[in-house]
């Protein structure tokens, strides 16, 4: 089947990388091409598979069916200055591969913006924030779709290899609440923090593009820039345990 896709086109990268992790949940295969503004996928599969894409308009010019949020009609009722774009963690949440009934870590969870769009494809969030506020509003949001930790990402009281993936936003300026430099937050996310990851599963992460760290043992999937504002960069970071 030839699926024919309009995406975002403020998010290409992304929006490729998006269609692969959605078709690889649902066990299809592919074969990606592009024709003018669409994108041309080759798959054994329908557009149902793609029903939950942040990214994606239309499929066979068809606008995507979304997901029910009627569980979330206070969606993110209390919100942060630096608040996740919704989209953004959505986005997030496909390229970590996440199906239902996972265990989703966020370390950093802040608002709970990012495990709030997890928590609307059937995972299970755990919540860890050494900010009680943050925490709080977190658990505002979630309810009883999480569980709540207060902790130093850095010294997290959970199992080595217990969660199915782990997405966050790394806190940088005015977001973090540590004195810990950005570089050094990247290189706890991908040590500490990703040792309580199973084998095989994703990490994904979003951090300034100059804060990138490479000496770890997890395979890269791909990296996508979103610019930020002035000469700033955000990387959006995929890696799979092995």
């Amino acid at each position: 089947m030839i699926l024919s896709i309009k995406y975002d086109k403020r998010y290409r990268c992304l929006a490729v990388e998006e269609v692969k992790a959605l078709l690889e949940v649902h066990g299809c295969t592919y074969d990606i091409a592009y024709v003018g503004d669409e994108m041309r996928v080759d798959t054994d599969c329908d557009e149902s598979s793609l029903c939950r894409a942040g990214t994606i308009k239309e499929v066979r010019g068809k606008t995507t069916l979304k997901i029910d949020r009627s569980a979330f009609a206070h969606h993110l009722s209390k919100r942060g200055r630096v608040t996740m774009d919704p989209l953004v963690s959505r986005i997030m949440v496909n390229l970590a591969r996440i199906r239902e009934g996972m265990l989703v870590l966020d370390p950093f969870s802040g608002t709970g913006s990012i495990l709030v769009e997890a928590a609307m494809v059937g995972a299970h969030a755990f919540a860890v924030d050494l900010d009680m506020g943050a925490l709080m509003t977190s658990r505002a949001n979630l309810g009883n779709h999480g569980d709540y930790v207060q902790a130093d990402a850095a010294q997290l009281p959970i199992r080595s290899r217990s969660v199915d993936a782990i997405v966050t936003d790394v806190p940088y300026g005015r977001m973090s609440t540590s004195h810990m430099g950005v570089r050094y937050i990247v290189q706890k996310v991908l040590g500490e923090i990703g040792s309580t990851l199973r084998e095989g599963g994703y990490m994904v992460y979003a951090a300034p593009s100059y804060s990138m760290f490479y000496g770890h043992g997890h395979k890269y999937i791909t990296i996508c820039s979103m610019y930020v504002h002035g000469g700033l960069y955000r990387d959006i970071v995929v890696l799979r345990k092995s």
